[in-house]
């Protein structure tokens, strides 16, 4: 490479490395932001799945309670009328029956029947003189309708203990069809929280039961205290505008607007055959977790890599530097001494000229550097130099000898 352009050589090489470099990192940082997005939405669709799965396994589960609840009801109500038509009733056979059904179901507080006017008269704890129910709504509805089948109430609030229930009941027909009061089977709802956390979540997420009017029967926040009265109607309003669109199943994201303000992937089902909801939701902030830790080694690594790339650009910005201060002091050393260089490339023929080479001897910018032209160029001063020695005097007479 000829000395005088060897600077602009040296510019020209460092832009290219740079830009080089420089499009190496962008087109890194281009990678790493669509796979993180990829990765992002992969989550997003994961947890979705995830909730709309765990949502269909308690809409099955709360089902078949729910159908174990109903077979016992309707067993109870039928063996009550038997012995109504019967004449063979008895309160000791009807307490001992109950406690037999009320053994089957675990799950259940207690089974009672009503007589007609509303007084409990037989069931677990029932108290002297009765309670009476008659303003109650499921009592007043079975006794209003023989057609009203199983009556799913709302959260209700017991007079007897002072506890929250989920109540189930039948109507209790005479023989001759007419009302005769109810059979009513009823769960805690600190047992349905109980349930609610045999779902394996993890912290933030919630799991909740609400009824054919949206209220909350129960509801369990993972590992924090965020009680909820049951009753309560409150839903955020993305679940809203999810009702509206699909009134039977859905998934959501809850942000700032739910109940405790935790914002949640959310999916949610009607049960078909009995009305109620059950919603699961997983927090935002755990289900992305996973992704914050695989953004951070991402971003980590690629902070290596444009280190790693600045001290390759370094160091061999840091070598053409020191070859073109070499270049520069060759060329002084040249200068003064008058003396120059060559390269040639032996497989095309191609040779460069140093700066003070080209002074010497003469060599201009459009002088072909090509090995051809060397020949030619040596084998025209060899003969000029000839033709120059036998131009002397004397040469010819000692060429004739």
């Amino acid at each position: 490479m000829k000395n005088r352009s060897s600077s602009s050589s040296f510019q020209r090489n460092r832009m290219l490395l740079y830009s080089g470099m420089t499009l190496a990192i962008i087109i890194m940082v281009f990678i790493v932001l669509f796979a993180l997005i990829k990765m992002r939405q992969m989550t997003d669709e994961r947890t979705a799945i995830t909730t709309e799965n765990m949502a269909k396994s308690m809409e099955q589960t709360y089902d078949g309670l729910i159908d174990t609840i109903d077979i016992a009801l309707l067993t109870t109500a039928d063996e009550l009328s038997g012995q109504i038509h019967s004449g063979d009733m008895s309160s000791q056979s009807i307490e001992q029956y109950l406690v037999r059904q009320k053994s089957r179901l675990p799950s259940i507080a207690f089974i009672r029947v009503t007589d007609e006017h509303g007084n409990i008269v037989y069931g677990q704890d029932i108290l002297n003189p009765h309670v009476n129910v008659s303003d109650r709504e499921h009592f007043k509805t079975l006794k209003n309708n023989a057609n009203a089948g199983l009556y799913i109430s709302s959260p209700l609030f017991l007079r007897t203990n002072n506890k929250w229930v989920w109540l189930f009941a039948r109507r209790i027909n005479k023989p001759d069809g007419s009302f005769d009061g109810t059979v009513t089977a009823s769960i805690y709802v600190d047992k349905l929280d109980e349930m609610l956390t045999k779902t394996t979540l993890n912290t933030g997420d919630v799991a909740t039961l609400r009824d054919a009017q949206l209220g909350v029967i129960a509801r369990h926040v993972f590992n924090l205290n965020k009680p909820v009265i049951p009753g309560n109607k409150k839903i955020a309003q993305p679940f809203a505008d999810a009702l509206r669109a699909n009134p039977q199943l859905g998934t959501y994201i809850s942000g700032g607007t739910s109940i405790d303000a935790i914002s949640r992937t959310q999916s949610y089902r009607r049960s078909a055959k009995y009305g109620y909801y059950v919603n699961v939701g997983i927090s935002r902030e755990a289900a992305l977790e996973v992704w914050h830790k695989q953004a951070w080694t991402l971003a980590g690594l690629v902070a290596a890599f444009i280190l790693a790339t600045l001290a390759f650009a370094r160091l061999i910005t840091s070598a053409w530097h020191n070859q073109e201060k070499s270049m520069v002091t060759l060329t002084e050393a040249q200068e003064i001494a008058n003396l120059g260089n060559y390269t040639i490339d032996l497989k095309t023929g191609h040779w460069t000229s140093s700066t003070t080479l080209d002074r010497i001897l003469g060599i201009t910018p459009d002088y072909p550097h090509d090995a051809q032209r060397i020949r030619l160029d040596c084998d025209r001063e060899a003969s000029h130099n000839l033709n120059r020695l036998l131009d002397k005097p004397g040469m010819a007479g000692a060429g004739v000898a």
